[in-house]
């Protein structure tokens, strides 16, 4: 549990950090929709 914890925030943290435009080339398509 702790350790998806800690990835989940990691995870949130780049996102926070990272242009939406660079997510959007690094997730799937699908993903691109939402």
């Amino acid at each position: 549990m702790n350790e998806k914890l800690r990835v989940a925030n990691s995870v949130t943290e780049l996102i926070g950090c990272t242009p939406l435009l660079r997510i959007g080339r690094l997730a799937p398509a699908g993903a691109a929709e939402i």
